[in-house]
């Protein structure tokens, strides 16, 4: 006897797909938080450099302005994984709901 196949609804596909999509912001969280780490790391060792020639308070500049950016970048991601993360509760109540 063959074995039925199993189907997957578009709401399974959804709910896949949320899933999916919040470990890939996990994954950039920690990503970002580990190069603002060491972007902060190099930045001080650049700070703790006897002479601060151009070059290198420019390679500071530089440096400061990334980690800003990263940071900001930071603070959004973690809005968006309660978003996803809400979207996936509601996509599972209304798949457990008799329709």
């Amino acid at each position: 006897m063959p074995k039925a196949k199993k189907v997957i609804t578009d709401l399974q596909k959804q709910i896949l797909s949320i899933r999916r999509e919040t470990e890939e912001k996990y994954a950039d969280k920690a990503a970002t938080e580990e190069k603002i780490n060491r972007l902060s790391f190099t930045l001080s060792l650049y700070q703790a450099e006897k002479s601060l020639d151009e070059d290198i308070q420019e390679k500071i500049t530089g440096l400061k302005g990334r980690i800003t950016e990263l940071e900001a970048h930071a603070r959004k991601l973690p809005r968006a994984i309660r978003k996803l993360e809400a979207q996936h509760r509601k996509l599972r109540s209304s798949e457990r709901s008799p329709q």
